[in-house]
C-alpha cells in the first residue's frame, strides 16, 4: 500500500520535536560555551560548499545580511574564517575556512559523536540495528529534500 505525500509530511513533522529534543539540542548544548550554533553551522557551510560571498551565505541560510555579518564577523576573530578578496573580481569578497576550523568541527564532531553514543548505549540491541537502519535511510534520502541551488 503506498503512502501518500500528505501522511509522509505529518509523519515528518510529527518528527520536528522528537530530533530536536533527540539530536539538535544535545548538540547544540555541547557547542554553546564556545560558539554558537549558527556560527558552527557556518562553518559545516563554508567546508561543504567551499569559499561564499556574504549574500550567498545568507542567502543559504535564510537570513538578514547583517546578521550573516555579525556570525562572520565573530568567525574571523576566532580565526576559523577569513575575507578574500575574489580573484576574478577583486569588488568580491569571499569568505573562506580556514585549516584551523577543520579540527574546530572534527572536536565539536567528537565530542557530539561521544554524547550520542552514551544516550544509544541504553537501547537494545534491536532498536540499536533498527536505528541504524533508519539514520542510513534518512542519510540517504534528506539531501534530495533540501535545495541544492539556494544560493
Amino acid at each position: 500500500m503506498a503512502t501518500s505525500d500528505m501522511e509522509i509530511a505529518q509523519t515528518l513533522f510529527s518528527m520536528i520535536p522528537l530530533m530536536h529534543s533527540a539530536l539538535i539540542k544535545p548538540f547544540e548544548s555541547l557547542l554553546r560555551d564556545d560558539i554558537s550554533p549558527m556560527q558552527f553551522y557556518t562553518l559545516i557551510a563554508l567546508s561543504r560548499c567551499g569559499c561564499m560571498t556574504m549574500s550567498e551565505l545568507a542567502c543559504y541560510f535564510g537570513i538578514p545580511k547583517q546578521q550573516m555579518t555579525k556570525i562572520i564577523n565573530h568567525l574571523v576573530e576566532m580565526g576559523l574564517v577569513e575575507r578574500t578578496a575574489d580573484a576574478s573580481d577583486r569588488r568580491l569578497i569571499k569568505v573562506c575556512i580556514r585549516p584551523d576550523a577543520t579540527e574546530t568541527i572534527q572536536a565539536y564532531r567528537e565530542k557530539t559523536c561521544k554524547r550520542f553514543a552514551e544516550e544509544v548505549s541504553a537501547l537494545s540491541a534491536e532498536e540499536k540495528s533498527s536505528l541504524c537502519a533508519a539514520a542510513g535511510i534518512l542519510k540517504t534520502i534528506l539531501p534530495k529534500l533540501c535545495d541544492k541551488n539556494k544560493y
